[in-house]
């Protein structure tokens, strides 16, 4: 028997898949450091059908230093045929594209007052299904972690299909979300 025949257990030939898409990512941001655009990239692949099959997600930085909830990159299903194709393969013209969609363009246009600075908790399930709703999510769910120099991430996503998200998967998402924090912001 071959390795690549061996499922661990539990681990079909789809998880197998997400966790061998989740680790070639590193490397290919770190391939790509330096592209304009790299967080809709990065963010593209974790919301593909690939990984974690969402419908909309937002990646949003907040800076309470500067006071700023900055908009970063968004994701919409609906715009996917803008940018079909190789994500990967000519990254450039993809994060081109990407940045070309309505959507994006309308996250990244997001800028208010840091959640932070004020003391909300981003945990405040209210304040951010609200954020989510302002930002075209019918029933947001979200994620949070420390960036480095006192930054923080949020990610707000909206699954294609609810009922596939088991807990590993919530697991490996919030574990996926701090690439994120690899990219830069601009």
């Amino acid at each position: 028997m071959k390795i690549s025949d061996q499922h661990p257990a539990g681990f079909g030939v789809k998880e197998q898949e997400l966790v061998h898409s989740l680790l070639a990512l590193p490397h290919k941001i770190i391939r790509h450091h330096n592209i304009p655009g790299l967080a809709n990239l990065v963010l593209h692949e974790l919301a593909s059908d690939n990984l974690f099959h969402m419908k909309k997600a937002v990646y949003l930085a907040d800076n309470p230093d500067f006071d700023h909830l900055i908009g970063v990159a968004g994701f919409s299903n609906d715009e996917r045929h803008l940018y079909e194709g190789d994500l990967w393969g000519d990254v450039c013209k993809m994060a081109e594209s990407m940045s070309g969609s309505s959507y994006n363009k309308s996250v990244q246009s997001y800028l208010r007052s840091s959640l932070r600075a004020k003391n909300i908790d981003f945990h405040n399930k209210a304040e951010i299904e609200q954020l989510g709703n302002d930002m075209g999510l019918v029933q947001p769910q979200f994620l949070a972690w420390d960036m480095k120099h006192g930054n923080h991430g949020l990610l707000l996503f909206e699954h294609d299909n609810p009922t596939s998200f088991d807990v590993l998967k919530h697991k490996m998402l919030a574990n996926a979300v701090a690439l994120l924090s690899l990219c830069p912001i601009f």
